[in-house]
């Protein structure tokens, strides 16, 4: 799929959490999109949406930020895993897994945004 000149770079919106190379593929995908490892300075609520496999996701702050309709979370779920302890209760807005589709992946964005926009 291609940007139009009206719609901005799909990845603007997007943080991708995680440790090490696990979500390259989808940085790839996601032009623009900002790639962390370490959690604890980032200011949640101007995060729209965000994309990890890494537990130091589930923090409070992330959770207040999706309450109150400030972000949405993706949670990339690895083969044989289960979700984290931490993930307990919390508010996911989509699971992704491998292998992964660029269509899909786009198409998750695209509606976690058009969701907080409602």
């Amino acid at each position: 799929m291609s940007v139009s000149a009206t719609e901005p770079a799909l990845g603007g919106g997007v943080t991708l959490v995680t440790k090490g190379a696990g979500l390259n593929e989808l940085r790839d995908w996601l032009p623009g999109a900002r790639t962390v490892a370490d959690v604890s300075d980032l200011a949640w609520d101007s995060l729209p949406v965000v994309i990890s496999d890494s537990p130091e996701v589930f923090s409070p702050a992330l959770r207040e930020a999706i309450l109150d309709q400030k972000a949405r979370l993706v949670w990339v779920l690895r083969t044989g895993d289960g979700l984290p302890i931490e993930a307990s209760g919390f508010p996911i807005y989509f699971y992704l897994s491998p292998p992964f589709y660029r269509v899909l992946l786009e198409t998750t964005v695209r509606n976690a945004l058009e969701s907080l926009r409602l």
